[in-house]
């Protein structure tokens, strides 16, 4: 694999990574909505439904992010050893991404539990 290759396909990764946490707040926000406007009036296996599947596409979504973050660093260190420069890419940035967006994803849970009790 060429230098040019391994920065075209971080690039690529990147740009996949970012497409994914936009679905991330997408979902984040369309819950958040939902449990605003009808949070209160719906009844227990309306709840059960669109939480289970809340629940089930956020956590599909952080998993993929999570994925592409890592590769794309793989990556990164691949095309940094091809120029002979050092690598600056590191996990720990990725582990603080995913402990903020399981943050993020549990903060609208909690919301949709107050507004019902």
């Amino acid at each position: 694999m060429t230098e040019v290759e391994a920065v075209t396909l971080t690039q690529i990764l990147i740009a996949n990574a970012s497409s994914g946490y936009a679905v991330f707040l997408t979902l984040v926000s369309g819950y958040l909505l939902v449990a605003h406007l009808a949070g209160s009036t719906l009844t227990r296996p309306q709840l059960t439904i669109i939480t289970t599947l809340y629940a089930m596409a956020v956590g599909y979504t952080i998993f993929v992010w999570f994925g592409i973050t890592l590769t794309s660093i793989h990556y990164q260190g691949i095309a940094a050893e091809l120029r002979g420069t050092l690598n600056f890419s590191d996990e720990r940035g990725v582990i603080f991404g995913l402990a903020l967006m399981v943050a993020i994803a549990l903060a609208p849970l909690k919301y949709m539990w107050d507004v019902r009790h």
